[in-house]
């Protein structure tokens, strides 16, 4: 049985050696993975569709926190559909999520292995078991899918609003903008726009996310999203929609 305080001691101390988290972020974040799941199930379960599409180069110093990631050093051209699970396990005092996520494949004879993380919305701080391999639409998700993501007392009167992550590698510049499209009821359209930076490397992300203000939940994220390092592309196109809520109102499932 996996060890969560063995595995997260293992992650957060090479994190701290590598000069990727403070160490009052590290601790908070350690803290959050070692919490072991609830023999009562999750406290919440959202499932999405999804459909992710790249092309290029892959491999890249992105963080992943919804830029452009990939998740192997080949260049080419790949596509996956299937759904996502999130299962909320905890949600802790300094506002983050543990979440514990599970992507399964269309047509596969199985899920996929569940990855615990650590969700903070307010910075769009993921942080995951490093020992396993989370996936592109796990990483889009889970970087929209954290409390506090979108709070209406940081909207300017122009519509727009920033987000500065907190765990930022070493020479990279994050540059988070989201700008208030329309209001719907409880559904905020947001567009969003990502720019990455590092030495030879520069990813742009652009799309736009249906949120529930309300349930404090994404109900679809559409996102564009191109790199470029050394004088080569790469191209990733990730849609996902909600299907179910466990904590949606009788007859108020997402219809996007």
């Amino acid at each position: 049985m996996r060890r969560w305080g063995d595995m997260t001691k293992r992650v957060f101390t090479s994190a701290l050696v590598r000069g990727v988290l403070s160490p009052g972020i590290a601790i908070a974040l350690g803290i959050a993975l070692a919490l072991p799941a609830s023999a009562a199930g999750p406290i919440r379960t959202v499932v999405y569709r999804y459909s992710v599409e790249s092309q290029g180069f892959a491999g890249s110093v992105s963080t992943g926190q919804g830029g452009a990631v990939s998740e192997d050093g080949s260049i080419g051209t790949a596509g996956s559909t299937g759904t996502v699970r999130a299962d909320v396990v905890e949600a802790t005092t300094d506002g983050g999520l543990v979440v514990d996520v599970t992507q399964t494949v269309d047509r596969a004879l199985r899920p996929m292995q569940t990855v615990r993380c650590a969700v903070y919305g307010a910075t769009q701080d993921v942080v995951c078991d490093q020992n396993l391999t989370i996936t592109s639409a796990e990483r889009v998700l889970l970087a929209y899918f954290g409390r506090f993501f979108y709070d209406p007392s940081r909207v300017g009167a122009d519509g727009r609003f920033q987000i500065e992550p907190k765990v930022i590698p070493a020479n990279m510049t994050i540059e988070n903008d989201y700008t208030v499209k329309k209001k719907a009821g409880d559904d905020v359209t947001l567009d969003v726009h990502r720019l990455e930076r590092t030495g030879a490397y520069q990813s742009t992300t652009d799309g736009s996310i249906v949120y529930n203000a309300a349930r404090s939940v994404p109900e679809s994220i559409v996102l564009d999203m191109r790199a470029v390092r050394s004088g080569s592309q790469s191209d990733m196109n990730v849609h996902l929609t909600m299907l179910s809520d466990s904590m949606a109102p009788a007859g108020g499932q997402n219809s996007h």
